[in-house]
């Protein structure tokens, strides 16, 4: 067998320190990855929070806006509005916490009866009257422990 005069390729420390470099660099990228992944999580779960109070605010201040007057039961968490032509509507905090994705937890507004709800993921709910004003709290726990409040004042009409 004849010896080739210029061989090329690489030796068996060569291969296994380029290996071990790729390796270190795949795992790098993993870790940026799934950290990523966990902020994107963590945002989400905020965002619908946030969502949830909003939606549930919105709602509760259009009936507000039409009330003639209010009583709020903070024993029972429960909201009754008194509207024109004798009619009301209710509002309550639910008694049982519910869990959802990425560690939501808290429990459910309801509106009109607990089988109905409008928003989830409420750790409180306070109304505040003050003769015409009424101030509406709602407050919810993220995932990572802070607290979300939400607050609003609305103007009864009569």
């Amino acid at each position: 067998m004849s010896k080739l005069l210029n061989e090329q390729g690489l030796t068996f420390l060569e291969m296994m320190v380029s290996v071990t470099i790729l390796g270190m660099m795949i795992l790098a990228l993993y870790g940026i990855i799934d950290s990523s992944m966990a902020m994107f999580r963590t945002s989400d779960a905020h965002l619908e929070q946030i969502q949830n109070m909003r939606v549930a605010m919105e709602s509760l201040g259009r009936d507000l806006r039409e009330a003639t007057a209010i009583s709020f039961e903070l024993r029972k968490n429960e909201l009754t509005i008194y509207l024109p032509d004798n009619k009301t509507e209710k509002y309550g905090l639910a008694s049982e916490s519910i869990y959802g994705p990425s560690g939501l937890k808290g429990k459910k507004l309801w509106k009109t009866t607990e089988s109905n709800p409008i928003a989830s993921y409420l750790t409180h709910f306070e109304v505040i009257n003050s003769g015409k004003l009424v101030t509406v709290k709602f407050k919810a726990t993220s995932p990572k422990g802070r607290i979300i409040t939400l607050e609003n004042k609305f103007a009864l009409r009569n």
